[in-house]
């Protein structure tokens, strides 16, 4: 029996006991106002009485004058008898209208009694020398009071239960518009609601809820709450918490961060019959966090390799000079020598060396941003395809060949020399993480608003623990003398002057996928 059905059978039998009651209080009044008006005659001429019984016990000519007075109290105050009773309350004579009253020589007393199987109410008036006793029969009466109070029940019984029948349809009303008011509240809300049984059941979910999961409202209800968690999760949902933080399994099995806070459902004072649990997806916060994390290791980035920088212009500005000199002595002192003498070879070397100084010279000029941008129209492929002409040499030594993948319509605003000073520097790097050959990947094209340039090789991948210092100045994992460790900070000096981004992933397949990204030419 639904809950409803349950409250209106309630109201009835409310209905049907307060008509009840009602009718026998009636019946109880009627009755009393009844006895009142048979009784009032005689009570109103108690004086009366009590003399002319004196008169009629005392005289000697005591039975007719006793039954003329009988039978004119029969008539004077509607009784159904009438009888004469001495001082001991027994009866010595009666006058009856019908066959009812007691026999003459027995007791009577007052109030209500029966006689023949006919109810009847009596009244004992007193003298000094008896008392008369009154006799009505109730039969009629009590019927007639029967009537009056099974009507009063009826009418009371209709009355009260169709208040009660409208003040339920009323109390229904509400209650729907409660529960509408309720279920849309629950479907404006943007966290996600569910509420579990003493069962552990869900019964009831909120559309954000089946949005956040993926779930329809007919794959939850009904079903275990721990369908939505994950293992070794559900002690979160034993006692109230708020903001614990949790995953709930989507429908197609991966998984929600969320912040989840949970509340105890309880009738009255009880144990509780549930709980509420309202959850707030946070994957958007997480990736945020992610990313202002990110903005603070960049910018921490920054601030190193702006100081490296001005510490390594200062260095390239006072070796610069000493080397032009010693490059310069060295070279002309070489050509005054012929190739077969002594000095000529070790002249040779000092001037390869001071050339190799000079180049890392330049280099940390150009980290240090020294000179100015020559910023022009760039179609990308072109300026890759120059570059790689420069170390394919080297790559066909190694065994590696370089696959191209150019897509046209790749338009830059940049500075030559800088991009394929990118180009040089990626390519460079694959190449010596690949001793054992491989394949060199070099692709541009365009995404959205940007331009890419993608170098891909074959080798061991990064390590993920060294992942984030690889921009680092100076950092290398190369053996001694055979890297300087500013290529790679060379590559993100220039992208970020260029206002773009360089990142390190897993190749597919293995090997390490290096990807520049730069503003595209209007």
């Amino acid at each position: 029996m639904r809950l409803d059905s349950r409250l209106l059978l309630l109201f009835v039998v409310v209905s049907l006991v307060f008509a009840r009651l009602i009718s026998a209080s009636s019946r109880s009044a009627v009755h009393a106002v009844l006895i009142e008006k048979l009784e009032a005659p005689a009570l109103v001429r108690t004086g009366e009485i009590k003399a002319s019984m004196d008169v009629g016990l005392r005289s000697g000519d005591e039975a007719e004058l006793l039954g003329e007075y009988l039978r004119g109290c029969l008539g004077s105050y509607g009784a159904s008898y009438a009888a004469a009773l001495d001082k001991d309350g027994r009866v010595v004579l009666i006058e009856r209208v019908s066959g009812l009253g007691p026999a003459p020589g027995s007791f009577a007393e007052t109030g209500a009694t029966e006689h023949g199987g006919r109810p009847v109410h009596q009244l004992i008036v007193t003298s000094s020398r008896g008392a008369l006793l009154l006799g009505w029969d109730l039969s009629e009466a009590l019927r007639t009071e029967q009537d009056i109070a099974v009507k009063i029940f009826l009418y009371t019984s209709l009355a009260g239960g169709l208040a009660l029948v409208l003040l339920f349809f009323l109390m229904r009303d509400l209650v729907r518009r409660f529960d509408k008011m309720s279920g849309d509240i629950l479907d404006q809300l943007r966290d996600g609601v569910f509420v579990i049984d003493g069962e552990g059941k869900i019964r009831t979910v909120n559309p954000a809820l089946l949005k956040m999961l993926g779930y329809g409202e007919r794959e939850l209800i009904g079903r275990p709450a721990s369908v939505l968690l994950a293992a070794g999760a559900g002690g979160a949902l034993l006692a109230p918490v708020e903001n614990a933080e949790l995953r709930l399994r989507r429908q197609d099995g991966g998984f929600v961060p969320v912040l989840l806070s949970v509340s105890l459902l309880r009738e009255g004072a009880g144990a509780p019959s549930g709980i509420i649990c309202a959850v707030r997806d946070v994957t958007e916060l997480k990736r945020k966090d992610a990313e202002l994390k990110e903005r603070e290791a960049l910018l921490r980035s920054a601030d190193k390799l702006s100081a490296v920088g001005r510490l390594a212009a200062g260095i390239a500005h006072e070796i610069n000079n000493p080397l032009g000199s010693i490059l310069g002595f060295a070279q002309a002192a070489a050509a005054r020598l012929k190739p077969s003498e002594a000095l000529s070879m070790p002249l040779r070397a000092i001037e390869e060396e001071a050339l190799r100084c000079r180049s890392l010279v330049k280099s940390l000029l150009s980290f240090s941003r020294e000179g100015r941008d020559a910023l022009e129209e760039l179609e990308l492929a072109p300026v890759i395809e120059g570059t790689l002409g420069v170390i394919e040499a080297q790559a066909r030594v190694r065994g590696v060949p370089i696959a191209r993948e150019f897509a046209a319509g790749s338009r830059a605003l940049g500075d030559r020399g800088q991009i394929q000073q990118i180009v040089m520097n990626l390519c460079t790097n694959a190449l010596d993480a690949m001793p054992d050959g491989g394949t060199l990947t070099v692709r541009c094209g365009v995404r959205g608003a940007n331009v890419y340039i993608e170098v891909q090789d074959e080798g061991p991948g990064i390590p993920e623990d060294i992942r984030g210092r690889i921009f680092d100045p100076f950092f290398t994992t190369k053996d001694v003398g055979q890297g300087t460790g500013l290529g790679l900070s060379l590559v993100h000096e220039i992208v970020v002057r260029h206002r773009g981004t360089v990142s390190a992933s897993d190749a597919p397949g293995g090997g390490t996928l290096m990807r520049v990204e730069l503003p595209a030419a209007s």
